[in-house]
């Protein structure tokens, strides 16, 4: 990117090369004995030095002048032959020992100068800030422009879906609802609590699809769905399951608060004092006492509804009969988690382009999350707006309904049309 790799890469082979190395040892010894080589010396310890690497042979004969003798504190070539022996000898440890040292140098170089360009390069990057960011926001204002072109009328219906769904609750959050309490109804604030959840998860879905990011959309559905499958498993049971999924939030208080103490100092974190961690130790421990100690578990509030000790979200679904849904489930998975099938596997290509990178928006595969939303939804809505039966309630209900399979019929045409161009 820089062109520093390949300065560096070409240093490290002169650098790293045998003969190079082979020369540096034993110019270094006569440096130690205070010779003085000279230029033809220099170029005859360079041919030595190759032929060293190219034919294991090392014979030394400078024929040394009286004069880089003398300055050495030697007499004659006599005296200095027993220190040239010991250059033969000690090569391959001199070898071992300049290796170590390169190694330091050129790390601590790298090091150096990484830390002295590093900031220069972020400098310039944010002087043309302003207009690499505003290139960046035109190519994303073309590519909206073109997903609103192509999916527009599904997109647009799907938001006045959500709008028509959230003010239908906010009505009978309005007639009906209260702030939770246990002599109220408990299971329809329930209800209300996880439905305007559901809508805000279903406006950023919205937001990702118009922005071509299906598989973020569908990650987010994931969420949805198990949302509105515990909405269902609620609005089936009685009021002691609502209770227990609400008190249930103090297992979770207490499991968080083991965890934040455990890695608080490591975070550099404020610690929980002992007095605040006993309390919520003792609130869990009452629940405990009442439920069982299978309410501990992740999904302990609905053992006792199940008969399951050791209950998980799939067995909630099975027994709501939505446990068909689990293929699309599992699908939105590897969105979420870093398993290697989500590498290769996106709603945002078609199976034909398995080897494309997708690093950004798609205009493609935006039928799965859509559809999926308004069913989420949809059955979600349904099941608070049947909660206290009127007749108003019902009609919404019906139109809901029907515009979720309208809304299934319309982005499923929108992609296979695609597919055939």
């Amino acid at each position: 990117m820089f062109g520093l790799q390949e300065y560096f890469h070409n240093l490290s082979d002169e650098l790293y090369r045998p003969a190079t190395i082979i020369f540096q040892c034993i110019k270094s010894r006569f440096d130690d004995l205070g010779i003085c080589l000279t230029s033809d010396q220099i170029s005859q310890l360079d041919s030595i030095s190759k032929d060293v690497v190219e034919e294991g042979v090392l014979e030394i004969n400078f024929n040394f002048e009286s004069d880089q003798l003398k300055n050495a504190g030697f007499n004659n070539e006599e005296e200095i032959e027993p220190f040239i022996q010991q250059i033969f000898d000690e090569l391959n440890e001199d070898i071992d020992a300049y290796l170590k040292e390169l190694d330091q140098d050129t790390y601590e170089t790298l090091t150096k100068i990484v830390d002295d360009i590093a900031p220069m390069v972020l400098e310039s990057l944010k002087l043309n800030a302003s207009e690499m960011l505003s290139n960046n926001r035109s190519a994303d204002k073309e590519f909206t422009e073109l997903i609103e072109a192509k999916w527009g009328n599904a997109l647009n219906k799907l938001e006045m879906f959500l709008v028509i769904s959230q003010e239908a609750v906010e009505y009978v959050n309005d007639e009906y609802g209260k702030s939770i309490d246990p002599e109220g109804d408990l299971i329809l604030e329930t209800l209300i609590r996880l439905h305007a959840r559901a809508c805000q998860i279903s406006r950023e879905i919205i937001t990702l699809l118009r922005h071509g990011f299906a598989d973020g959309a569908h990650a987010r559905w994931r969420s949805l769905h198990e949302i509105a499958v515990v909405g269902i498993f609620l609005a089936e049971g009685n009021e002691e399951l609502s209770e227990r999924y609400v008190l249930h939030e103090d297992i979770e208080s207490y499991k968080a608060a083991l965890q934040y103490r455990k890695y608080s100092e490591e975070l550099g974190l404020d610690e929980i004092d002992d007095q605040e961690f006993e309390e919520v130790k003792e609130i869990r421990d009452k629940l405990i006492d009442r439920f069982g100690k299978e309410f501990n578990g992740d999904y302990g509030w609905a053992a006792a509804a199940l008969n399951n000790k050791r209950p998980n979200f799939s067995d909630i679904e099975s027994a709501i009969s939505l446990d068909h849904y689990r293929p699309y489930y599992k699908l939105a998975s590897h969105n979420v988690h870093a398993n290697a099938k989500g590498l290769f596997v996106k709603l945002g290509l078609r199976e034909d382009s398995r080897d494309i990178l997708l690093a950004d928006s798609s205009d493609y595969g935006l039928t799965e999350p859509g559809h999926s939303m308004a069913l989420s939804l949809g059955i979600l809505t349904v099941q608070v707006l049947t909660h206290n039966s009127t007749v108003d309630l019902f009609v919404i209900s019906k139109m809901i309904k029907q515009l979720s399979d309208e809304l299934g019929d319309e982005f499923s045409e929108i992609e296979i049309s695609e597919n055939n161009n």
